[in-house]
């Protein structure tokens, strides 16, 4: 039986740093993807770029909606095919190819070759240009680099305040439920809190810092 794994990232809604760097799999996945209504009118959506860097091999990919909060073991699904040293662009990926508005969730891809994939969720007001857009840009991390049981991963630069928003962004990417806990140390290395998380098979979990500290 597979290990359970999990898979952990941090999402800062203020700011955003485009990713240069990727990895190929035929098993990715995006921890964040959506289309909703923020704040001020704000609307978030997601572009997903898809690319097949393979120069003799077409690749058939499988994206797969994973809802937060839930088990998904039979999530929306959407197939394409991408021919050699091809890309597609989804851009507004939520809505268009799997007609969901309002919800959050993670995004799986399988391909039976491996294929590069990054998402852009970005806010833009009604009647903005693509130019005042604002959003954070990050790339797909292949199963194979999950956290396993008994491992553990740092995320770095939390920050709780007026001005600063987290969220951490979870996805278990196995197929069977695991435990795992979130540990909050300060700049010193002291624990200041800590929070335990159940996911079910394949669930996709939005943990707002603020749930665990008021850092």
């Amino acid at each position: 039986m597979p290990k359970p794994v999990i898979r952990l990232f941090v999402l800062c809604v203020f700011a955003c740093a485009p990713l240069s760097a990727g990895f190929s799999s035929t098993d990715l996945f995006l921890p964040a993807v959506g289309r909703i209504e923020g704040a001020g009118g704000s609307q978030f959506y997601t572009t997903l770029f898809l690319t097949n860097p393979s120069s003799d091999s077409a690749a058939d990919v499988r994206l797969e909606f994973l809802l937060t909060g839930q088990e998904n073991r039979a999530p929306a699904a959407f197939e394409v095919t991408l021919a050699p040293r091809s890309s597609r662009i989804f851009d507004n990926v939520s809505e268009e190819v799997f007609g969901l508005r309002g919800l959050l969730g993670g995004l799986r891809i399988r391909s039976t070759a491996p294929v590069l994939a990054s998402a852009r969720v970005y806010s833009q007001l009604a009647g903005q240009s693509a130019a005042a857009s604002e959003g954070l840009f990050f790339s797909a991390v292949p199963a194979e680099l999950a956290i396993r049981k008994g491992e553990s991963a740092v995320l770095q630069g939390l920050r709780q305040s007026p001005d600063f928003r987290y969220n951490i962004f979870l996805v278990e990417s196995t197929g069977a439920p695991v435990t795992l806990s979130l540990d909050v140390r300060d700049a010193a290395g002291v624990e200041v809190a800590s929070t335990p998380v159940t996911l079910s098979a394949w669930e996709q979990r939005i943990v707002p810092l603020s749930a665990i500290t008021t850092m």
